[in-house]
This record gives structure tokens, C-alpha cells and sequence, in this order.
């Protein structure tokens, strides 16, 4: 290859990776509303943080350890369930699915927060058992936050 066809072709190639990463920083590659989901206990235990729940509930202590996050999660869909409830369904990826197994098994008949750009949506007693790669979040105002959310967790328009 000639010196000019060589200059072209790094010339192209560096236009591209710029546009690239203009698109990034532009927004154009949206990136994810932190979500996780914690151990979470009524009375304060010793290293986890208090933390408001958003429904009105009372405050609850959030365990340190995350045992889901945005990597766990393949989809996330708004909907109203056949009640009107309005929930975000999250698909787990495989990973997140046993993630999922394990810290179901860890938190009968305790209460299991889901925080979501650092506020707890929500922190239900976990009664019965969790397992699958489905679950739904509820708690939230309206169908319009519910898709703001599933957009923003899993980082996609």
C-alpha cells in the first residue's frame, strides 16, 4: 500500500473510533440507574446503613453485600399486571439466576430491598420461595416511572 492509500485508511479509522466515542459521551450509549438488590432488616445491625423506603414504609437497614446487580439483569419491562399494578419485570441472565437461587435461600423469612438509583423502591418479607429467572419490582407511581426504570437499569433505550 502507497503512502496516501496508508494515510487514508488511518486517517478513516481514526474518524471512526472518534465518532464512536462522541456517541458515548453524547448519551447515544445510555449508561445504567445503579440497581441492587440487599438483605435488609427492621431493627440496625451492626455495619449495614439506614435507608428511607420510598412507598412510606418504615426505614429498614440495608446489608452491605449487593447479591444483584445491573450485570444480573438480561431485560427489563414495564407493565400493569391484570390488577393494574404497575411492576418492572426483570429477566436475570444466567449468572443473576443463580445469584438469584442463592440469595433466595439466604433470605427466607427475612426482607429482601430493592434499591434502584440508590433509593429503596421497596422491601418486601420474603415468605415463600424465590427462584427462576423472573421477578417482578412493585412500589412504583406510574406506568411512565416504571419504564423510566427497566430503561435506566438495564443501561438501553
Amino acid at each position: 500500500m502507497n503512502a496516501g492509500g496508508l494515510f487514508w485508511k488511518r486517517t478513516c479509522t481514526a474518524l471512526l473510533l472518534m465518532a464512536g466515542l462522541t456517541a458515548c459521551a453524547s448519551g447515544h450509549s445510555q449508561s445504567a440507574v445503579p440497581f441492587e438488590l440487599h438483605a435488609a432488616s427492621l431493627s440496625a445491625q451492626a455495619g449495614w446503613r439506614q435507608a428511607a423506603v420510598r412507598d412510606g414504609g418504615p426505614d429498614v437497614y440495608l446489608a452491605p453485600q449487593v447479591l444483584l446487580s445491573n450485570s444480573d439483569i438480561a431485560k427489563a419491562e414495564a407493565r400493569k399486571d391484570l390488577n393494574g399494578l404497575v411492576t418492572v419485570t426483570l429477566d436475570l441472565t444466567p449468572t443473576g439466576t443463580i445469584r438469584f437461587a442463592q440469595a433466595a435461600r439466604v433470605l427466607q423469612n427475612q426482607r429482601m430491598a430493592v434499591v434502584v438509583d440508590g433509593v429503596v423502591i421497596t422491601a418486601p418479607l420474603v415468605t415463600g420461595l424465590l427462584g427462576g429467572n423472573r421477578f417482578a419490582v412493585t412500589g412504583l407511581a406510574s406506568l411512565e416511572e416504571a419504564q423510566q426504570v427497566a430503561r435506566g437499569i438495564t443501561g438501553k433505550p
